[in-house]
């Protein structure tokens, strides 16, 4: 299966499993969804379970290597060139998977800088290519993140003040996510993220008409967060669920960043042979590969790393 066919196939259905992650039983009320109010919704004890509790825990490399000696990225743990300890990345990554040009090209930029990574694989060892079969689902990718994450902290490679997380698409709703503590102690995790970027992402999800909507940055967000998005993002669109959300929570004080690319920069900016997708409302969209916005993505990624 080609990269743009998996992620033409799974950009939808994985997005549509975070619906549980508050209490509210009904559709947003359209006067709420993307502020501060909606973000303030509690998550329900044990509302998560379902989709975490059948999954065994993924296995992490317990070796570091050089990218050069690596068979496969999938949980691999890979260090760039010096000594360590190392500054480190957990990257998760989107619908597409590990196994995509435009991931591997993002890790060697973060091995460039000076990054350990971890690029975390959600999919294969529970036999799934990409998220169109909807068995890996975001709040189980949420658990795999923050497993990644106390593994790093067993590693003397590892200079375990520093550890970060970016993701894509999928995986900045990840980013966004763990930002807040309240997620981050459903899962019980000893460890934070010190500071979390996302590309492409949204600040919230709603798949099609029918479905209740997920609201993935939360009022309580306390470590830095650092969301790039498209405009024209049609995929996971900014909007009802980013604004005034984010302009709420920074006047509020919430150390949250953002920078939003205009057209036509579009969702995976970064997949060089670009994809088409019909969305779950029922609206084609071509998604182009933008290098200008892939080079300043980046440039505004380590920066950010840097400053935190």
């Amino acid at each position: 299966m080609s990269q743009s066919t998996a992620i033409r196939l799974g950009a939808l259905t994985c997005l549509v499993v975070a619906c549980t992650l508050t209490q509210a039983q009904a559709p947003s009320d359209p006067s709420t969804t993307g502020t501060m109010a909606a973000a303030l919704r509690p998550i329900a004890p044990g509302s998560l379970d379902r989709f975490i509790k059948p999954f065994e825990p993924l296995k992490f490399a317990s070796e570091v290597k050089t990218l050069g000696t690596l068979s496969s990225l999938g949980n691999a743990v890979v260090k760039p060139e010096g000594a360590g300890p190392f500054p480190s990345v957990v990257v998760t990554h989107s619908c597409g998977g590990v196994d995509t040009p435009a991931l591997a090209e993002r890790m060697k930029e973060l091995l460039g800088a000076g990054y350990l990574v971890l690029m975390l694989d959600s999919f294969k060892p529970r036999g799934q290519k990409d998220c169109r079969s909807n068995v890996v689902n975001n709040p189980l990718v949420w658990r795999d993140a923050l497993d990644a994450l106390a593994h790093l902290h067993t590693l003397q490679e590892v200079d375990t003040t520093r550890i970060y997380q970016v993701g894509y698409s999928m995986g900045s709703f990840s980013a966004a996510a763990l930002s807040s503590p309240s997620v981050t102690a459903y899962f019980n995790s000893k460890h934070r993220f010190k500071a979390s970027v996302g590309w492409y992402g949204s600040c919230g999800f709603q798949a099609n008409p029918q479905v209740r909507d997920s609201h993935f940055l939360r009022a309580d967000t306390d470590t830095p967060l650092l969301l790039l998005m498209a405009d024209a993002d049609k995929e996971t669109p900014l909007r009802p669920f980013c604004f005034p959300l984010l302009d709420e929570l920074k006047a509020a004080g919430k150390p949250v960043e953002w920078h939003l690319y205009g057209v036509p920069t579009t969702h995976a900016w970064d997949v060089r042979s670009g994809y088409t997708m019909t969305t779950g409302w029922g609206e084609r969209v071509i998604n182009s590969f933008d290098g200008k916005a892939t080079e300043d993505a980046t440039r505004r990624t380590l920066e950010f790393l840097k400053r935190h």
